[in-house]
């Protein structure tokens, strides 16, 4: 049975996406990010929890009011939530059919462009509203200074990602919606 690897989740939440969100943050990430505020994160291996996807629906739709009432949903970040698309993708497809908000929240570290990482990714974006992509730096150096990463697959990811764009209401702020 597939399950989903949680470090911890946050009812009515109101930072991570439109609305009052109720937020999963997942257990793995490949990115050290020097200002980390989720470090026990990192590690794939520690959960706090592992879940089914039934168990999270059921856990999660009691929220549904207060998702309609406030335009909100479900948020998924991390940790890094790319690293568990498989159940990702079984997650935001049951709340998609109950009406749910769905929303990731990555900095995309494991995006790649092998078939595997691709096929899972356009089957989740069939079930995702919005994206929110968390570039670290724009400058590589920059980036593998901060995270020990480089970012050419994430802007990569970004390129490949991006429908259309927004502006910020604070036109110092430029800014992509991904949806």
């Amino acid at each position: 049975m597939l399950k989903g690897h949680l470090h911890s989740v946050e009812s009515l939440g109101t930072v991570d996406g439109p609305g009052l969100r109720y937020i999963l943050f997942t257990q793995g990430c490949l990115l050290r990010c020097l200002y980390c505020h989720n470090p026990d994160t990192w590690k794939i291996s520690e959960p706090s929890r592992e879940v089914t996807v039934d168990e999270m629906v059921n856990e999660i739709l009691p929220y549904k009011p207060y998702f309609d009432a406030s335009g909100g949903g479900v948020t998924v970040s991390g940790g890094e939530p790319l690293l568990q698309m498989p159940f990702l993708e079984k997650l935001f497809a049951e709340l998609k059919e109950n009406g749910v908000h769905t929303c990731l929240d990555t900095s995309a570290g494991c995006a790649n462009d092998t078939k595997a990482f691709q096929r899972h990714f356009e089957e989740l974006q069939k079930h995702t509203d919005l994206i929110l992509l968390d570039i670290k730096h724009i400058d590589n150096d920059k980036h593998i200074r901060l995270t020990g990463k480089p970012n050419t697959h994430i802007l990569n990811f970004a390129r490949k990602t991006v429908r259309y764009e927004t502006t910020c209401m604070d036109s110092t702020c430029p800014c992509a919606w991904l949806f």
